[in-house]
């Protein structure tokens, strides 16, 4: 160390060589100094780079596992701490009005609230994080009493800065990091962080589309089965339990195939490994032909099906929407029934038809003919003649009336033809 003319104490580094004559005769000494202020401070600000890189990574992984937003809350600020070399951290939501601390690491509770109130307090800074941009402020003093999580804070004062983080594109808290080494937050260091302010942001907009998929899955009437490249069952919503009888934590984890019937099971498996292959546009199935699904109970359910993807590799998801098609093939089987009855009513009408028209023609000729002979004054019938002419015609006129009423009331009805026969003592036909 040398002190310069200003009194200030500055790193050197001394060099000293000897100076020889033309013979090589050493006659004297040369000392080089050089200032090492500025490479000291590129190595540190180096090893706080790499330090923060380091965290970052950490960060990011952090992010991306599925916990609660409060466990990775806590998670970041001891990752800022014990990885990123900061004196302290914590983090908070809401505004300069409403500041609800979430996490803290390398200081109590109490002191992060106390120092969160001394940084809201500043204009400029309060209004630079209500509009998304991140700050720092120095000479920061005015620290709470220390209390037992305190014991590592400076008595001197620090550098706070604070990185606003987004909750769906609305700027929702602040990250406050500490660090007594004034130089710490240097433009590396700060962009750094301002990364790590930008992953926590987009995990938590994430998890809130997360959420909000989530609740329109659940309350879908329909069966929606996410899946992965290996079959296997990601996502199992209540409609799917409700239909197939299958509790939802018995089926995560297990291959979709489960609910498909054994002697289609092997075909099934082999069109969605095709479909993941090549396939772009959803598919639907079971419109065109009857598929059926398996229920845990081993009874069979029809359904339909439409299956979609996205990604790749290890990173495939195929999302299956089922409909339980049990009313519609009901529907069908009565519309089918419906036709053939409609079918078969009209076949009935022509056949009556038809059948009235065979009756008629006969009986009008012998009806005719017994009119003939007993009108005919050339051939004058005997008594005994006459009562038999009249018995024709009665009987002719009843089959005419027997098949009117069997032809009228097939038609008008309905019904199926039914068979006339000759009725009793009475002479009425009975249909049977």
């Amino acid at each position: 160390m040398r002190r310069c003319e200003d009194g200030a104490l500055i790193d050197v580094e001394v060099s000293i060589g000897p100076i020889r004559d033309r013979t090589g005769l050493i006659v004297g000494a040369s000392k080089i100094a050089r200032d090492n202020g500025k490479l000291v401070a590129s190595r540190l600000s180096e090893r706080r780079l790499t330090r923060l890189m380091h965290a970052l990574t950490q960060a990011s992984r952090a992010t991306s596992r599925p916990t609660s937003d409060q466990e990775l809350f806590a998670e970041l600020c001891r990752i800022c701490v014990d990885l990123g070399g900061a004196s302290s951290c914590w983090l908070i939501e809401g505004d300069g009005d409403t500041l609800n601390l979430k996490a803290c690491a390398g200081l109590s509770e109490a002191s992060a609230r106390s120092i969160t109130t001394l940084l809201f307090r500043k204009p400029e800074a309060s209004r630079s994080l209500a509009q998304g941009e991140s700050v720092v402020i120095t000479g920061v003093t005015g620290w709470p009493a220390a209390e037992p999580n305190d014991a590592a804070m400076p008595a001197a004062a620090v550098t706070v800065a604070g990185l606003p983080f987004k909750r769906n594109g609305a700027v929702s808290g602040t990250l406050a990091v500490v660090s007594s080494d004034p130089g710490f937050f240097d433009a590396a260091a700060m962009d750094v962080l301002r990364e790590l302010a930008a992953d926590l942001s987009n995990a938590l907009t994430s998890r809130a589309r997360d959420l909000e998929f989530q609740g329109i899955v659940e309350s879908a009437m329909d069966a929606i089965i996410a899946v992965d490249a290996n079959h296997r069952i990601l996502r199992f919503n209540q409609s799917a339990s409700d239909l197939f009888l299958w509790p939802r934590h018995e089926a995560v984890g297990q291959p979709i195939e489960r609910i498909i019937p054994d002697r289609i099971r092997a075909t099934h498996g082999q069109l969605m490994d095709r479909f993941a292959a090549n396939e772009s546009m959803p598919r639907r199935m079971g419109a065109a032909r009857p598929l059926m699904g398996l229920r845990s109970d081993g009874t069979e359910v029809p359904i339909e099906a439409t299956v979609s993807r996205f990604g790749s590799g290890a990173d495939l998801r195929m999302i299956v929407v089922i409909r339980d098609a049990s009313s519609l093939r009901l529907a069908e089987s009565a519309l089918r029934a419906q036709k053939e009855a409609e079918a078969a009513n009209r076949a009935k009408t022509d056949f009556l038809s038809h059948m009235s028209h065979e009756l008629r023609t006969p009986l009008n000729a012998v009806l005719g003919f017994a009119q003939v002979m007993s009108s005919d004054p050339q051939f004058p019938s005997t008594g005994r003649q006459r009562a038999q002419l009249r018995h024709i015609q009665a009987a002719g006129k009843h089959r005419g009336r027997v098949a009117e009423r069997a032809t009228h009331r097939g038609v008008a009805g309905g019904g199926p033809p039914g068979r006339v026969r000759p009725g009793g003592s009475d002479g009425r036909g009975r249909r049977c």
